[in-house]
Order: C-alpha cells, then structure tokens, then sequence
C-alpha cells in the first residue's frame, strides 16, 4: 500500500541471518520449519499505516479500499487468534499462559479494529481511548512480551522445556509441531502489531526504536524451534521403525509417516502374497528407507525431500526400458532375479549420469498395495507376465526347485509382474552416503 507500511518491518527479526533486508524480504518473512512461506509482517504494517493517516492529521491519499483492507487483515489475526490448535497438541493445561495471551490479545484486536472502522472522528477517538485503557489495564503488553519465553518454559511438574515436552508427548509430529508455530507466531504477530499500535497513540516513539527490543526475542524463537526439528530429525529413524512395526493396514503406516510432514514425504509398499516374498531386492542409503517382515507381509516406507528434487530425466525412463531389465532374469529359477533387476537399474540410469539413493524390486502376483504420495519422484517400471519357480520349504533337501522333485512335491510357479521404484539423484565426485543392499530372505 505505502512503502512506509513495509519499513515497519514486524517480523525482521526473525531473520538476523540475513546481512540486508530489502522490503521484498521483509514482506515475504517466512518461518523456520521446511523453508514453508508465511508472512507476518503484513498486518503490523497496514495497521500503522492507517494509524498514521487516522491520528496522524495526514490525508495521505487514503481510500475505502485501504480501510477495507485494514480491517479485513485485523478480521483474520482475529479468527487466528483462537485456541483450536491447542485442543490438538494434548498439553493444553500446560498452556495456561498462551490461553491467556490469546484471550487479551484477540480482545485488543477487536478494540483496534472497532477505532479503525469508526466513521466519526469523534468516535474513533472514543475507541482508541477504549483501545488504550483495556490495552493497559488487561496487561497486554505484559502478556506479549512473555511469548517468547513461553517455548522455553519449564513446566511445572514435568522435567523439560514447554516445547519440547509438545514434541515428546505427539512423538514428533511436526505437522502438528509446523501448526503450533503457524498459530505461534500469527499470535505473537498480532502482538507486537498491537505494542506498536498502542505506542502509536500514546508516545512519539518511533516505531523503528521500539522495534529493537525484539530482534533479540524473536532470534531466540527461532533458535527454539530449530532446535525441537533438530531433535525430532535424530529420532526419526527409531520412530519410523516402531510405526512400520506397529501399522495397521498400509494406509494406517502412510498417515503415520506424515507426521514427518512437511520435512519429508513418503511411499508405503505392503507386499501380501508369500510367493512375492521370494523375489524382493532393496538398495538404500541411510535414512532413505525403513522396512520389516512380518508373518503375513513385507513392509517398506521410502522417504524422500519436501519438496522432492526434480530432473531433466523422463518420468518413463524406466517404463521405456522394460525390454532391457527383463533380460536381466536368468530363467524361471533365477534366485537372484530381483537382484539383477536391480543391478540392470542402476547400470541403465548410470549411463544418464543418475544413482540411485533408493532402489526397489518387488515380485507381485497377487495382494500388493502401494500409497504413494502425490509428489513421488519414484522412476517405475514393471515387467508383466513373468514366470518364476521356486522351492517353498526351508529344509536341507530343498534348496532350490532343481533339488525338489518328488520327494518334495512343493515347486511353485508362480505368475506375476516384477515392479521396480528407483529414487534418484545426480551422481556428483563427492563420496556417496552409506548403503544397505539385501536380497530379503525367504520368511
């Protein structure tokens, strides 16, 4: 609206990293968690700017248009300013002093608001005198300023800081943990809007000056939160083996990996059909893959970036190569079919300058479920109609379906289609991560 209105800067203190802030940099404030966009200063900035020509004796070419906005801006920090997203994170008695920031700070929104839609003058100096004396006598100032320390609270009765007891009770759920900062910091937006709006009114000081006191806070904040994701990222790989374990069904696993939203996104595999079991090869780097075999199932979750990395390579590489990987099985008792599947993968993709950080090769011939997400960068292919045979018995005759015969009379051959899920990434000379690759045994 006014290039002032962006040089009151609400939220440059979230960003001491950067050397300079220009005013695009201001505006477009963004939060710690996942690089996601979230703009904070737009509110303190509008709201100011029509304090400035409403109080301020100027014209300043002010227009409906520009109230509308104001208003409707002071509207919204409103409906944020709600408790709904404590309801969420179970530790809402332990909230006691944001439910109480919340309280004060919607209700000195409403008052701000009331002054700036006024159409009297007289009026909206009745409001602000309104706005002034709730704003002092509710301690609303009080109230904002202790937000801040609100993250690194000790709780009474529990051992641990306000939000890192949030992480350990919701198991690191940083979509729930990426919402409770979302609500965090439009609550403390709202806040120091109003500081600045009440000193606005009451004093000369100048914003800019006021607004010093905050860089150091606001950095604190942000160490806060990076700290509780730095935390929850070295637990990551112990979670996601419980809930593999623990999974219901593969969509009960798929909502579960979303706790790692928006940091990271994942695909679930479930793998039912006992003679798909035979013939299953991954490949992964730490961290890229958790799985586990259960008496009825093989499990697989893949993780990968938010938002996933992109290259020039065709999405139907793999599926335009399906004549080259199938000449990779060596006959109906290749034990090692999925093996050399997977080796034919990487070669192929080699050739196009492309590793591989996670490699899937699955039989499937009956009672296979994939969830992926829908931003998946998985390369697939898959090889339909083919024919394999095997032995089904652990024991010391029936090693393989050459040996069976007879005596054993448990030769399978089952029909079916070898699905392979190639997560990429752009081979450079730096060394490559630590890799797992195993053929899964036979349960």
């Amino acid at each position: 609206m006014y290039a002032n209105t962006i040089k009151l800067a609400l939220c440059i203190c979230l960003f001491l990293t950067i050397p300079s802030y220009t005013e695009q940099q201001i505006l477009t404030a963004i939060t710690t968690i996942a690089r996601i966009t979230y703009n904070v200063a737009k509110l303190s900035g509008n709201v100011n700017s029509i304090l400035d020509i409403l109080f301020g004796g100027e014209s300043g070419g002010i227009t409906t248009q520009d109230l509308d906005e104001a208003v409707e801006s002071i509207t919204r920090n409103i409906n944020a300013a709600k408790m709904d997203i404590l309801n969420s994170i179970l530790l809402q008695s332990k909230f006691d002093r944001i439910d109480d920031a919340v309280i004060g700070i919607r209700s000195s929104l409403t008052d701000l608001k009331n002054c700036i839609e006024a159409k009297e003058p007289t009026s909206r100096h009745e409001f602000q005198k309104l706005f002034i004396k709730r704003y002092e006598s509710d301690g609303i100032e009080m109230k904002i300023r202790f937000l801040p320390q609100v993250l690194t609270y000790e709780v009474p009765g529990r051992s641990g800081q306000l939000l890192s007891l949030l992480t350990e009770t919701t198991r690191c759920n940083l979509t729930a943990l990426y919402e409770f900062q979302i609500f965090y910091l439009d609550l403390l937006s709202s806040g120091i809007a109003l500081e600045m709006a009440y000193l606005k009114v009451t004093t000369h000081i100048q914003t800019k000056n006021a607004m010093e006191y905050w860089h150091t806070p606001c950095e604190n904040i942000q160490q806060a939160f990076e700290k509780v994701v730095n935390e929850c990222e070295s637990k990551f790989v112990t979670y996601a083996n419980e809930d593999i374990a623990d999974a219901a069904s593969p969509v009960d696993l798929w909502a579960k990996n979303n706790r790692w939203f928006p940091l990271k996104l994942n695909d679930v595999f479930f793998s039912q059909a006992r003679q798909s079991f035979q013939f299953v090869y991954v490949e992964y780097e730490d961290g890229s893959m958790v799985w586990t075999k259960t008496g009825q199932n093989n499990r697989y979750s893949v993780f990968y970036d938010n938002p996933p990395k992109r290259y020039t390579l065709s999405p139907y590489t793999l599926a335009n190569a399906t004549g080259l990987l199938q000449a990779a099985i060596k006959g109906e008792d290749d034990k090692e079919a999925a093996k050399n599947i997977g080796t034919s993968t990487k070669n192929f993709l080699s050739a196009f300058g492309y590793g591989v950080q996670t490699l899937l090769v699955i039989f499937d011939n009956g009672g296979f479920t994939e969830i992926p997400s829908k931003e998946s960068p998985a390369l697939k292919a898959e090889l339909k109609g083919i024919k394999m045979k095997y032995c089904d018995q652990r024991d010391d005759g029936c090693k393989d379906a050459e040996t069976c015969g007879d005596t054993c009379n448990i030769v399978k051959e089952p029909v079916g289609n070898f699905k392979i899920y190639a997560y990429i990434y752009k081979v450079k000379a730096a060394s490559q991560g630590n890799r797992i690759m195993l053929d899964v045994e036979i349960l």
